[in-house]
């Protein structure tokens, strides 16, 4: 890269003239006879521009290392002087280093390889094709959280449907621990659609019932569920995993390999016996009380009109 000479040339140059330095110093260092050729000046007389590329202390060009990684073991290093154009691959004893790998006509392009005496193998010295075309296995991912959970055994959605109540939810979500003092007592309701179920969750904000419609859409198992929900996040997982549909439900969400479990209950007050089976749960997905958050237990919304309902289904 050139720099402005002279007293009139400190100007900064044009928006062309930077676009051509970083194009050349981003191809790397030049010798003067290649910097002269590219820039359209001729080289020195009598000098061809692959011998000024190579001789005389210049920088090695950008092929040095490559020549040097195909040359065969065993063969003599180049000696700077340039070498004859290749021999033809058709039919002449100069080919003898090339064979090709099956009889194919003139007009038909013909794949070659190089005969070095080791058949197909790699060449000597190398460490074969896994060093060069290909790339290293990574480990397989382990099982999501959710996968190792099993749901409720014969789960029935009749009995399952109906309305609860949001009591508390076990999560390391840093939203939920940050904002926790800003949670609305919740209702979830939920009504059967074959194999799936339609979720409507209520709850206020700034004073106002709202009500979101979703979908659990049906997995082929009982109690596993999936929610296509919005966001760049993906999916999330759900599974009902406890409940004796009459007092208490425990239900599993998982977005983005992260867990969170909820207790639900059917009324108030909460039972101690529906906490004890939440606080196993909760122990189980290596949760503590430290990511626990209770939920109000007052204020709840049982409707909410057509202006404030979010409507994801029929999306």
């Amino acid at each position: 890269c050139h720099e402005p000479r002279g007293i009139d040339d400190r100007r900064r140059p044009s928006a062309a003239a930077r676009a051509g330095r970083s194009c050349a110093c981003a191809l790397g260092p030049r010798g003067p006879g290649r910097a002269s050729s590219r820039l359209g000046a001729p080289a020195s007389p009598g000098t061809s521009p692959l011998a000024a590329g190579r001789g005389g202390g210049r920088a090695p060009g950008p092929w040095a290392g490559l020549r040097a990684r195909l040359r065969v073991a065993g063969s003599r290093p180049s000696s700077g002087v340039p070498r004859p154009p290749a021999a033809p691959l058709w039919g002449d004893e100069r080919t003898k280093g090339w064979t090709q790998s099956h009889p194919v006509d003139k007009d038909q392009r013909s794949t070659c390889t190089l005969d070095t005496g080791h058949g197909d193998g790699p060449l000597p010295g190398s460490a074969g094709p896994s060093s060069l075309g290909q790339r290293a296995r990574r480990p397989p991912r382990p099982p999501s959280p959710i996968s190792t959970i099993q749901p409720k055994a014969n789960f029935d959605a009749q009995q399952f449907a109906g309305t609860w109540l949001l009591v508390a939810v076990a999560s390391p979500c840093r939203h939920l621990q940050e904002q926790g003092h800003r949670a609305e007592a919740t209702t979830l309701h939920a009504v059967p659609q074959g194999s799936a179920m339609t979720v409507s969750t209520f709850r206020k904000l700034d004073g106002i019932c709202w009500a979101v419609r979703q979908l659990y859409g049906d997995t082929g198992r009982p109690g596993r569920f999936l929610l296509q929900a919005r966001g760049a996040r993906g999916p999330v997982d759900v599974v009902v995993g406890d409940t004796d549909y009459r007092g208490f439900a425990v239900l599993y969400l998982e977005q983005a390999r992260q867990l969170s479990v909820k207790l639900y209950v059917r009324s108030l007050p909460v039972g101690d016996s529906f906490l004890s089976a939440f606080e196993q749960r909760v122990q189980g997905a290596n949760l503590t009380e430290d990511h626990t958050l209770f939920f109000p237990k007052y204020g709840f919304c049982e409707a909410a009109d057509q202006f404030h309902t979010l409507d994801e289904v029929r999306r």
